[in-house]
């Protein structure tokens, strides 16, 4: 009963990602939601792969660069939400916890990697 409720919550998020993914690459601009896709999955991947690196799990809201390639495109904050990262109290960071789900974070890598690729078609 929970492996079937967990693939029903599985595919609802897998949905919204990709919704998420689509909005950043058709609003307005193309160009600037693939930046944004492609800068998200960089920050992700960094995460997946050094799992032990807390500057990697801690994304600073305020940062120029993040602001101008991610968050300031349409579901690119959103993005990073639903890979698994939540917003400190303070409500200026964006914290990934210890215990992430590394398999959910890869999907999301690869759901982008293919988002991207119909972008280049």
């Amino acid at each position: 009963m929970f492996l079937f409720f967990g693939l029903i919550l599985w595919g609802c998020w897998t949905e919204l990602f990709v919704r998420l993914c689509s909005l950043l690459c058709v609003f307005l601009v193309p160009v600037r939601g693939a930046v944004a896709l492609m800068t998200a999955r960089k920050m992700l991947h960094k995460i997946v792969t050094n799992p032990s690196e807390p500057k990697y799990k801690t994304i600073n809201l305020e940062n120029d660069t993040f602001r101008r390639k991610v968050s300031s495109r349409p579901g690119g904050l959103n993005l990073l939400l639903s890979a698994g990262f939540a917003k400190n109290a303070a409500g200026d960071k964006v914290v990934m916890p210890d215990d992430f789900e590394s398999v959910w974070v890869q999907s999301v890598i690869d759901q982008a990697g293919v988002v991207l690729g119909q972008l280049t078609q």
